[in-house]
């Protein structure tokens, strides 16, 4: 059966009642749709793997018929689409924290749900419900165009974007610089036509500047969109953010736009990676059957 995203991936699904025991991340280093997910997984303490897929020829995902990251392995089961990957984990956390809550089994226990069931799918307001779904729409359909566009402006931008890519990578030396610089290359000169393709007007720095300001003021006196924790916006956001960490467009935002007290908060509460690092010599997971 193709693989395809659903026409609702913000709305939150009916949970299965099963909670995934081993997932895994197909994905790009520096791809904030990949990043997105990680956050969530993060903040919530789901441990995870992850399968770095080769830019360029995808190799590692040639079991499946949908070709582009994220795409997430649960057991038998593979999603995709980040908006409804975190929709669909973000029903079954509720449904298993809600559950554990009326009946107490979760007491002295390490779940997943670490006390921050109450960020999962926004609050019971419907008006909250609403913000959450409009920022994280907007996340996608226009903060990481103009994000994307500020990494690959420039030659230099785009090399030190792959260069970082492949550095991150299990690849040998000469796949490396392949993906390197033909990478680079090719985003690079797509970068270039981004502007006029997404609508992004005047100056690409400062028309990000003028997005990261526009969501703090939504923020607001709040600790978060969310209120007191982070909603699935708020981690949207600080997932793209994470994607470019080290660059020199992270570094600008961050300096140039209000971003920073929020984004220092985002860092003390998501913590330390739960990604489970593959262990030299261990036989890594299978993929799926060709989906």
């Amino acid at each position: 059966m193709a693989l395809s995203p659903p026409a609702d991936p913000y709305t939150l699904p009916r949970p299965t009642g099963q909670l995934p025991s081993n997932i895994t991340l197909y994905q790009y280093e520096v791809c904030p749709f990949c990043c997105k997910v990680k956050a969530f997984l993060d903040y919530h303490k789901v441990p995870y793997r992850t399968v770095e897929v080769n830019p360029l020829t995808k190799g590692e995902l040639r079991w499946s018929s949908y070709r582009k990251v994220p795409v997430v392995q649960m057991g038998d089961e593979v999603l995709v689409d980040s908006s409804a990957i975190i929709s669909r984990l973000a029903a079954e956390l509720q449904a298993g924290s809600s559950s554990s809550s009326s009946d107490g089994s979760n007491k002295g226990s390490k779940s997943w749900f670490s006390g921050k069931s109450s960020s999962i799918g926004g609050s019971d307001s419907s008006s909250s419900a609403e913000e959450e779904r409009r920022w994280r729409q907007w996340v996608d359909e226009r903060f990481v165009k103009v994000m994307t566009a500020n990494i690959y402006r420039t030659w230099d931008e785009s090399w030190n974007t792959f260069s970082y890519m492949t550095q991150q990578s299990h690849w040998n030396w000469a796949v490396q610089q392949s993906v390197r610089l033909a990478g680079a290359v090719l985003m690079w000169k797509v970068g270039q036509g981004m502007p006029k393709k997404y609508n992004i007007e005047g100056d690409l720095r400062e028309a990000l500047y003028a997005d990261a300001n526009s969501f703090v003021a939504a923020v607001g006196n709040r600790q978060f969109l969310g209120g007191q924790q982070p909603n699935l916006a708020d981690l949207a956001v600080f997932g793209v953010l994470q994607a470019i960490r080290g660059t020199d467009t992270y570094n600008d935002v961050v300096m140039h736009s209000k971003i920073g007290p929020w984004l220092s908060r985002m860092v003390q509460v998501v913590g330390e990676s739960c990604e489970v690092k593959q262990v030299p010599g261990k036989e890594a997971l299978s993929p799926p059957a060709a989906a």
